[in-house]
């Protein structure tokens, strides 16, 4: 018996590893790429680009046929704010095709969502900043309790959100209110509690509302029902930060862990990768 089981291991196919990832690896802080959860599920990978400049991503959203990646410049774990950028990046190759960097008042860039009209919101704590094709087109003040920690568009409404390790907040606002020069909690159609710990939001094609929640030492991808309860619970790779759902139905995340102000997390997986939900377990 132990004779036939050894010759069936060996006649079985060997695991393919994945093909390495697209785009500029990093030269300042590299070691193997980490196991993580739910590898059967991802896809494309890419390296987060600018890592050796201290670049951390933030935001994500589906930008046509491009990525759009948010964040900051930190290399320091006790700065959590830096500089923030923008960059569009070709999912087939890794490479960036565009960059722009945001106004001073920008220091995290923890969301970003796709809007009508080939513009790109990105969400800060205390601000939102709408992107054309011709660079920023304007910034709207988020007075009072309102927070930019995550930022998402349902095909009709705005959704912002409140990071929060206990329990963070929605907010539901009309797309008109991107026109105010200042916005509270007074122009929200819809206040939701959020889960603890929640770095990203999305919508399916069905409408359906996903979240991703982390910390350094772990993630998950949670799908929520309308009134903002987790139907679903989908371990991921730690430090994953914002999602985005392209047309075709293909979840794409970005996660921190191994970027130089988080190089020390045992999770190193500095990447913007796909998801195939249907194959989360």
């Amino acid at each position: 018996m132990r004779t036939l089981l050894f010759a069936l291991l060996l006649a079985a196919p060997a695991l393919a590893e994945p093909a390495p990832p697209q785009g500029v690896a990093p030269g300042l802080v590299v070691r193997p790429l980490s196991a993580v959860p739910n590898a059967q599920a991802i896809g494309a990978r890419l390296w987060v680009p600018d890592l050796d400049a201290g670049f951390i991503p933030q935001g994500l959203a589906v930008d046509g046929a491009r990525l759009a990646l948010a964040g900051y410049v930190s290399t320091d774990r006790a700065q959590g704010r830096g500089p923030c950028r923008v960059l569009w990046i070709d999912p087939a190759r890794g490479a960036v095709t565009r960059r722009l960097d945001l106004p001073p008042a920008c220091g995290h860039a923890g969301g970003a969502a796709a809007l009508p009209g080939g513009r790109l919101l990105v969400a800060d704590t205390r601000a939102l900043f709408v992107v054309g094709a011709a660079g920023l087109e304007r910034a709207v003040a988020l007075a009072g309790g309102l927070r930019g920690s995550f930022a998402d568009f349902d095909g009709r409404d705005v959704w912002i959100g409140a990071y929060d390790k206990a329990g963070g907040t929605l907010w539901r606002l009309p797309l008109a209110a991107l026109d105010k020069d200042a916005i509270d909690a007074r122009d929200a159609l819809e206040t939701r509690v959020a889960p603890a710990e929640i770095q990203g939001l999305a919508f399916d094609r069905a409408g359906s509302m996903w979240a991703s929640v982390s910390n350094g030492r772990a993630g998950a991808l949670l799908r929520l029902d309308a009134a903002g309860a987790v139907t679903a619970r989908y371990a991921a790779p730690a430090g994953i930060e914002d999602i985005a759902f392209a047309p075709d139905g293909t979840l794409w995340a970005s996660s921190e862990a191994g970027t130089r102000r988080w190089s020390d997390w045992p999770t190193f997986f500095p990447l913007v990768f796909s998801i195939d939900v249907t194959a989360l377990r």
